[in-house]
């Protein structure tokens, strides 16, 4: 009788592991499911929201440009005998506010020397380049506006963009 007590138990241990892996092989790709729809495709799918990436391209209601005169400098030439071409441009500023726009008129001799600095001793071929002058706007700003702290240290004022609105290599 020993012998047959201990063989349905071994049926049933049998069947309850049974269950436990079968168990076991739904619930785990269920939770790696569930898993993956919240982590990825839930996020992948949403869409994203406007009204940040609007606001951020929006330019305040205070702007106030300033507008640099023309300038000019000679361009590096590849051969000493040729005529130098000459890059004539003209930049302009927009500050953030008024008292940005006041520090900037004020220190005007400041901005030109740092914008000459940053057009001259270039080659035609750099100028032709795109990269290269939106290079020269961004190292204006941040020139600029590294400038402006150190003529002011208020965190309010900014100049939050340079622009060239002349741009032109003349050949001689």
């Amino acid at each position: 009788m020993a012998e047959e007590k201990k063989a349905p138990e071994a049926g049933k241990s049998s069947f309850v592991g049974t269950l436990v892996v079968i168990a076991l092989m739904i619930v785990i790709p269920a939770v790696l499911a569930v898993a993956v729809y919240t982590f990825v495709l839930k996020p992948m799918l949403a869409e994203p929201e406007e009204t940040t990436e609007e606001a951020s391209n929006l330019l305040p209601e205070t702007l106030v440009n300033v507008e640099f005169g023309a300038e000019q400098v000679t361009v590096v030439t590849d051969d000493p005998g040729q005529a130098a071409p000459i890059l004539t441009y003209q930049v302009t500023f927009a500050c953030k506010n008024e008292e940005t726009a006041a520090v900037v008129e004020k220190n005007l001799a400041w901005f030109q020397a740092k914008l000459l600095e940053l057009h001259s001793n270039r080659t035609r071929k750099e100028l032709n380049d795109p990269f290269v002058k939106a290079n020269i706007l961004r190292q204006a700003k941040q020139e600029a506006n590294a400038l402006l702290h150190r003529l002011n240290p208020d965190p309010e004022l900014e100049i939050l963009e340079v622009m060239h609105l002349k741009f032109t290599v003349y050949d001689l």
